[in-house]
């Protein structure tokens, strides 16, 4: 019987795993913005898909395939981060980010935190309903803090 339970009990980790995950939404200022894929949850920080967020900044992407490089045109200066490394540069600006950036689904996830960074917005994560809430500036940049760990607005 104890063999039996361990196949039980790992379906049940799947399905929590798929749970924790699904239903995660994005607003942009108040709307909702559909996404492919939807934000994951790793490690308890909340991933979003960069081209998703990019293109309501209207901002270009350019992929790198052989160095696995994303180079975005954001707000505050071009941002470049690669696949499977905990670092970015936003201008001349090396940053450290508390989670790799990956692909899932075929697309390039990033921390929530990123977004903030680069793209001068606040930006907040409402563990309640699931929900990132990005509020972009018309001009300007905002210096707001930003929080992708869940049920904390640093």
């Amino acid at each position: 019987m104890r063999h039996c339970a361990t196949p039980f009990w790992a379906l049940v980790m799947l399905a929590a795993c798929g749970a924790a995950n699904a239903g995660i939404k994005i607003e942009v200022n108040g709307r909702n913005v559909p996404t492919n894929p939807d934000p994951v949850m790793r490690g308890g920080r909340v991933f979003v898909p960069l081209r998703t967020i990019s293109d309501q900044f209207q901002a270009n992407l350019k992929w790198a395939p052989e160095t696995k490089i994303v180079t975005v045109d954001a707000r505050r200066g071009e941002l470049k981060l690669q696949i499977g490394v905990a670092g970015a540069q936003l201008g001349n600006k090396k940053m450290k980010l508390e989670a790799a950036p990956f692909i899932h689904q075929g697309a390039t996830m990033v921390p929530l935190r990123l977004i903030g960074e680069a793209y001068g917005a606040a930006v907040k994560w409402d563990s309640g309903s699931q929900t990132v809430m990005i509020h972009k500036e018309s001009s300007g940049g905002s210096d707001r803090g930003s929080s992708d760990r869940g049920g904390s607005d640093r």
